[in-house]
């Protein structure tokens, strides 16, 4: 773990050996190979969490992290990098299984020190736009992922501007986990990668004295000065990265399709809440009228087992029978059901529509006879019946 430091923030620097060169079999089953990684990091988030929450409230006490949480949460961040650089293809070198890498093609450099009490208290609300922003790019590359993978396969090799804007990806990541964890003090930035490390300007030649004087004689004090020292050149920070213009448009390419991708998963969860509501209604009306119906097939048992032995009296509760299942074929086409379930609703208002046929021609029939023949076919309708309103109910449930 870096010092703790008492000097300005210091975003983390992200060190990634340049080796562009990849084996095509570790490739292959790359997504393979890093589940492990990912059962391993979900059970070290999860401790993460509870480090996390335990370690803002004494933020906001002491101004700093404890040192004993500062230390798992900057190893936390570290394993997770180390398993996403893998899994981005940053790297052929398997990620060890432990806080300790010394000698991994990927570290991060992180020195937790002071916290603003007011930051750590709004810290949530401050991440948002960083949030947003690293969901977007990250989600991007993922969205570009198999088209990675599958060039870098056929190739062996990943191209510097996908190099460069991938590790940029991860940076931003890195600074972003690093930022919520409390780790650090400094605002995730940079993107797109840092500015050039400035030069030093090249130290003109010597001209000739001044005439007559001997050669390598030196100067008095009427003599104009020579050229200044030679400056030495400003040393790169540690994890410098400059993207080149490739690399920065690849980097505006995954925020486009992180940003696409959001609108079409937004869209689709509306899609899908408003079907589910759709089809919730659908249901309640269904079973609604259903009820109906059944309460008024009840009352028909009840006029039946209360008419004398007459034909007539018969008839008329069948009559009335017959104007329930008209309603409730009426009442079903009124029901918006989603798409799945049209179909079936469409039948069942069919047979309701049949019911209520084969019970007035029950109803307009002049012989005991003829009467029971038609019985026994709405007998057998009536349970075609029933099965289909208990498949649609069924349907509509699932």
């Amino acid at each position: 773990m870096g010092m703790i430091i008492d000097g300005g923030p210091v975003p983390p620097a992200l060190v990634v050996e340049r080796v562009e060169r990849r084996g095509r079999l570790s490739v292959a089953f790359r997504l393979l190979l890093v589940l492990p990684q990912v059962v391993v990091l979900f059970v070290l988030l999860l401790a993460g969490v509870i480090v996390l929450v335990l370690g803002w409230f004494a933020a906001l006490v002491l101004g700093r992290l404890p040192e004993p949480f500062a230390r798992y949460l900057c190893n936390l961040t570290r394993y997770t990098t180390r398993v996403y650089a893998y899994g981005y293809l940053l790297t052929d070198r398997y990620p060890p299984f432990g806080f300790s890498a010394e000698g991994y093609p990927v570290q991060v450099d992180l020195a937790p020190g002071r916290l603003n009490r007011l930051a750590v208290l709004f810290r949530l609300f401050l991440a948002i736009p960083t949030a947003i922003l690293s969901g977007l790019v990250v989600n991007g590359w993922g969205v570009a992922a198999f088209v990675i993978w599958l060039l870098v396969l056929v190739a062996g090799r990943v191209p510097s501007a996908l190099f460069d804007a991938t590790t940029a990806v991860l940076r931003y990541s890195t600074r972003f986990n690093a930022y919520t964890s409390l780790v650090t003090a400094a605002y995730p930035t940079a993107l797109f990668g840092d500015r050039p490390v400035p030069t030093a300007p090249a130290t003109p030649a010597a001209g000739p004295g001044p005439a007559g004087a001997p050669e390598g004689a030196v100067p008095d004090a009427a003599t104009p000065p020579g050229p200044p020292e030679e400056l030495e050149a400003p040393r790169a920070p540690r994890g410098l990265l400059v993207l080149s213009t490739g690399a920065k448009r690849l980097v505006v390419l995954f925020l486009v399709l992180g940003a696409l991708q959001y609108v079409a998963s937004t869209a689709f969860n509306i899609t899908t809440a408003s079907n589910t509501r759709r089809t919730a209604a659908a249901r309640s009306d269904l079973i609604a009228a259903y009820g109906t119906l059944a309460g008024r097939s009840q009352q028909y048992q009840q006029q039946v087992e209360a008419c004398p032995a007459e034909l007539t009296c018969i008839q008329s509760a069948d009559r009335e029978w017959a104007d329930a299942f008209e309603g409730f074929a009426t009442e079903l086409r009124r029901i918006e059901f989603p798409a799945s379930a049209r179909a079936g609703a469409a039948e069942l208002a069919e047979l309701a529509d049949r019911m209520a046929s084969v019970l007035r021609d029950r109803a307009g029939v002049a012989s005991p006879e003829e009467y029971q023949t038609l019985a026994a076919d709405t007998d057998q309708l009536g349970s075609t019946f029933d099965q289909q309103v208990t498949a649609l109910v069924s349907s509509l449930s699932a």
